[in-house]
């Protein structure tokens, strides 16, 4: 295979268990990339055998393990520069690889680069861009602690498919926690508190949501005491940290009372918010064709959960000045013409 070589400088790590046609077309959009690089798939305890294209290493674990081990397990058998770690139902779009390993190359303080998620409902064909990277987050990644703090609180920085890492910091770091849930939440901080995070929103993969069964996202979010562990993870993660400050030890015991009423609030919530933007997505097209043929694209139907730099009370002080036409104007005015980019 011309992709998997080896001179490669980067290795997507693939955990996978009983998936079928979606690992496949998550292997070939890698392969897509132009960039040297191998990809290893862990089996994690499958009970049928994966369907793996030729080219790709399979590395086998006896028994089910955690998503953050079963990364591990790709990361222990990994050896080139960078690593990337990719869920087997996802897929990229254009070459991300490229792209954030050469950012990677070009800042050499930087640990991570990270670009945009779109969550995508294969059914309805909606696509919204993800909460994560946040623009909060793109703002101020250049400040590392601030980016750390607001990570430790809500989970801003992606770690994972649109996400290169070094692997000697991954390695240096211990890798993913062994934990049912909030891997990527816990590693974020630490990659935070080691080097330069760089990321923006430049839609890089493509995150299947499914809204008509329970997945596992929800299943988690539903379990107090699972995301409670993964609050607890994240404390240690800080403590664990190389070299990290006394300053930072103390925010890992302080973060336990706002940990535990965010525990609190996504036990009752329970429906996790990718799934809450799909069904708003579904929502926004069903109203569209029933006034019109107008289809709203990715960021028009994300304003209602990234708002930008705009905020609320800047936008009723403007309402106040100028009251704007009425509300059945407005939706006569946005069916008659498409935004750029709809479909």
């Amino acid at each position: 295979m011309p992709h998997e070589t080896s001179d490669a400088a980067l290795t997507v790590v693939i955990p996978a268990w009983n998936i079928g046609d979606e690992l496949a077309q998550c292997i070939a959009s890698i392969r897509a990339d132009p960039m040297a690089k191998e990809i290893i798939v862990v089996d994690n305890a499958s009970e049928s055998a994966l369907d793996v294209p030729p080219g790709v290493r399979v590395v086998r674990s006896r028994a089910r393990l955690t998503l953050g081990a079963a990364r591990n397990v790709g990361l222990a058998a990994a050896s080139t520069r960078y690593v990337c770690f990719m869920d087997a139902d996802d897929v990229f779009v254009g070459p991300a690889l490229s792209t954030l390993s050469r950012r990677l190359d070009e800042e050499p303080s930087a640990v991570l680069a990270a670009g945009g998620i779109v969550l995508w409902d294969e059914e309805t064909g909606c696509r919204v861009a993800s909460y994560v990277p946040s623009r909060t987050a793109c703002r101020i990644q250049r400040h590392r602690r601030a980016l750390a703090l607001v990570q430790a609180v809500h989970r801003v920085i992606p770690t994972a498919g649109a996400a290169v890492i070094r692997r000697h910091v991954l390695v240096r770091l211990g890798g993913f926690p062994d934990v049912v849930a909030g891997e990527n939440w816990a590693l974020g901080v630490s990659l935070a508190l080691t080097g330069r995070v760089c990321m923006d929103r430049q839609p890089m993969k493509l995150y299947r949501v499914d809204v008509s069964r329970a997945t596992l996202a929800t299943i988690r979010a539903s379990r107090l005491a699972e995301g409670l562990n993964a609050r607890r993870a994240m404390r240690i993660a800080i403590r664990a940290v190389p070299g990290v400050s006394p300053f930072w030890r103390l925010i890992s015991y302080a973060l336990w009372p706002v940990h535990l009423a965010s525990a609190v609030y996504d036990r009752v919530r329970s429906e996790p918010r990718s799934v809450r933007m799909i069904k708003r997505c579904r929502e926004a097209r069903r109203l569209c064709r029933e006034l019109g043929d107008y289809e709203p694209d990715i960021a028009y139907v994300a304003r209602s959960e990234d708002p930008g730099p705009e905020s609320d009370g800047d936008r009723r002080r403007a309402r106040r000045r100028d009251p704007g036409p009425s509300r059945d104007a407005a939706v006569a005015r946005a069916t008659s013409s498409a935004p750029p980019g709809s479909s």
